[in-house]
């Protein structure tokens, strides 16, 4: 069973609302996303128990952030861990979809780990499947909105499992959006890749740089580059 919360150095989630409680690889996200230097908004897309968003904001103090979330449960637990953080006046947390959002500002940073089963059995937790099943918020649309939404100047980061990044990346170009960076992580060296994070911009690149990260090693401790990205965030690193 789930812990129902995740204590972290400089915040704590509660996620007993949540579907989708804290993951390693979750968090290994949040550590990897990078802001322009011209930042001054940015955007949550799916924000669960608000922890990209904390993330982001204990990185980057001060720079305001928008985070949507359809779940109503989820929506109030992610306001409740916000509210008692120290930045709890630098994110915003919408109760909405990504297609009803509505908003005149162009973001210079959108960020998003949103569902991605797609036509895969379901289970009988309703919350869950909204959480990790694509059809409210399936590949076409999402990339159509980042694009309305992406500043000229801007740069979205997602995250997706190695196959579902490939038919994401597809919908991306269509509507002129381009990977810029990569990352692809795997639990252990001689394992397979099991996400990748892609930093998508307007500009297309003839080629991108591409990272790996290894989480554990063959003692099944965290490898030294696991540490450095986390030990800002994760207690006894």
């Amino acid at each position: 069973m789930a812990n129902n919360y995740f204590q972290f150095k400089e915040f704590k989630i509660i996620q007993d609302q949540c579907a989708m409680k804290v993951t390693t690889d979750g968090c290994l996200f949040g550590a990897l996303i990078q802001a322009p230097d011209t930042l001054t908004e940015a955007l949550d897309v799916g924000t669960g128990t608000g922890l990209l968003s904390l993330m982001v904001a204990q990185r980057i103090p001060s720079i305001p952030i928008d985070a949507i979330e359809i779940d109503k449960n989820a929506y109030h637990q992610a306001k409740e861990n916000i509210a008692v953080s120290k930045w709890s006046s630098q994110i915003k947390v919408h109760h909405t979809s990504l297609q009803q959002f509505t908003n005149d500002k162009k973001y210079e940073l959108i960020f998003s780990n949103p569902p991605f089963f797609k036509d895969h059995l379901k289970g009988k937790n309703a919350q869950r499947n909204q959480a990790i099943h694509n059809e409210l918020l399936p590949f076409d649309i999402l990339a159509i909105k980042i694009k309305a939404l992406l500043a000229h100047h801007g740069y979205f980061w997602v995250m997706y499992p190695a196959f579902e990044m490939i038919q994401f990346i597809i919908q991306c170009e269509k509507v002129g959006l381009f990977p810029q960076l990569e990352y692809t992580i795997k639990n252990q060296s001689n394992g397979e890749i099991f996400r990748q994070v892609i930093c998508f911009g307007h500009n297309k690149t003839k080629g991108i740089k591409s990272e790996q990260i290894t989480i554990r090693n063959e003692q099944n401790a965290y490898t030294n580059e696991f540490i450095r990205l986390l030990k800002s965030y994760y207690l006894g690193l």
